[in-house]
């Protein structure tokens, strides 16, 4: 009995067809992230991570924090955003701006290593955090 139930298994098996997929040509409900900052001439994106409420880019850039600050300050404020803080201590320059309800933090190493900096870039966008 078991051997003539296996056999009918393996028959039907064989004759399996399975239904011709087609292929989606849109997905609800995922968007394709795209870079939201340009980066100054040369960088060389390094690293990335996203969530709900933030992205973090880190770039390695063949110039000096000054350009790196004028860089991005001219075209934040040129899109409406404030500077929100200003710090510079022995290791990083920390640039901050702040528009509505997201934040961009900009640090810039101040030592150039093989005629490059390293930047990080961090979007913080506030979010209500759903309550239990």
């Amino acid at each position: 009995m078991l051997g003539t139930l296996l056999i009918f298994v393996y028959i039907r098996f064989q004759d399996y067809k399975p239904k011709v997929l087609k292929q989606i040509q849109e997905i609800k409900g995922i968007s394709i992230k795209r870079d939201v900052l340009p980066y100054p001439t040369g960088s060389v994106k390094i690293s990335e991570t996203s969530s709900l409420t933030n992205n973090h880019i880190t770039l390695k850039v063949p110039v000096d924090y000054k350009k790196v600050k004028s860089f991005y300050e001219n075209i934040l404020l040129e899109r409406g955003w404030k500077i929100e803080s200003e710090e510079t201590n022995n290791t990083f320059h920390i640039l901050k701006f702040k528009q509505k309800k997201e934040t961009i933090t900009i640090i810039s190493t101040l030592e150039m290593e093989d005629s490059n900096i390293i930047v990080s870039i961090e979007i913080t966008k506030a979010t209500k955090v759903p309550t239990l």
